[in-house]
């Protein structure tokens, strides 16, 4: 009778393990990372019309900018390791987001998606390549083709290695490549791939695909992330356009739930019939799990100890 109260004892102890180990991590995931991060990621709505408004279209430097900033506001996965001393504070997280934008008038080929800027470079060094974009890559439909191994490979050792395009199709805005040469520091050629897209073949040598800013925003990131396939947050997003409340001027919401080992984030905004959608999946179960393994020994070990001296004394 003694050992099975002993044992349930044990149980609960294990259970308050978890639940404590959960409450812990999701709180300080929500204070180091998502009051962070969420909030960099909010106002879009009022500046990325999508798909472009007429003023837009007509202005190259606008669309420029508008498609560089969509680029940047790719579906990603950003992990964040901060070695030992992370697993601590529950820091070691894979942190999915999903970004979508719309109309009233609906979705776009540029609504949702992985996307790699291109621009032309026409020797004007004075002017950034922000607004020298001119389509995007649609880097969902590349990573399918049997080029992107190839390419994955060489970009891993040459992650920010100049890529040129040398022949592409594009509709709108969206851009397939149809040729691409990756180049290092000297100009020499590291790699050239052939892919397959549908439409007319332009061809050019004056494209390169844009890979300035952080290493998230390489070529060789986004192919990497388009290889996860669907994602819950992919999921999610997906799930939030039909609740968008375009009867009303400006809208703005945002809600968290926890799980095991997870804390899920969800941002909509409308403004004057263009919207968008974020949704987050913060994952850092595997600190969560070590932090059980870890703590429910201890625990262990002490309800063992006082279990034996029990026994002992009996």
């Amino acid at each position: 009778m003694r050992t099975i109260k002993y044992l349930g004892i044990w149980l609960a102890a294990m259970v308050i393990v978890v639940l404590l180990t959960n409450v812990v991590g999701g709180a300080l995931c929500k204070l180091r990372a998502a009051d962070v991060i969420m909030p960099s990621l909010t106002g879009y709505s009022k500046k990325m019309h999508l798909p472009l408004d007429e003023e837009t279209a007509n202005d190259s430097r606008k669309t420029g900018a508008l498609l560089t900033v969509r680029s940047l506001l790719s579906d990603n996965r950003l992990t964040n390791d901060e070695g030992l001393l992370g697993h601590l504070f529950y820091a070691q997280m894979d942190i999915d987001t999903s970004v979508i934008f719309l109309s009233k008038d609906g979705m776009s080929d540029l609504s949702s998606g992985i996307f790699a800027a291109v621009y032309r470079e026409d020797g004007d060094t004075e002017t950034s390549s922000l607004v020298k974009t001119f389509a995007l890559m649609d880097v969902r439909a590349l990573s399918g083709q049997e080029c992107a191994e190839t390419l994955k490979g060489v970009l891993n050792a040459n992650p920010n290695a100049d890529i040129r395009i040398d022949a592409y199709t594009i509709q709108d805005q969206l851009l397939q490549p149809l040729g691409m040469t990756v180049l290092a520091q000297d100009g020499s050629e590291l790699l050239h791939v052939e892919c397959t897209a549908e439409g007319e073949r332009i061809t050019a040598d004056n494209c390169f695909v844009r890979q300035e800013g952080t290493d998230e925003n390489t070529l060789y990131t986004k192919l990497r992330d388009a290889s996860l396939g669907e994602r819950e947050s992919d999921r999610t997003a997906d799930s939030l356009v039909a609740e968008l409340p375009f009867d009303q001027p400006t809208f703005q919401d945002e809600r968290t739930q926890y799980s095991f080992g997870k804390m899920k984030a969800q941002q909509i905004e409308v403004n004057d019939g263009y919207a968008m959608i974020t949704a987050y999946v913060f994952d850092y179960s595997g600190d969560v799990i070590l932090h059980i393994m870890a703590l429910g020994s201890i625990v262990s070990v002490i309800i063992l100890i006082v279990y034996v001296a029990g026994r002992k004394k009996a």
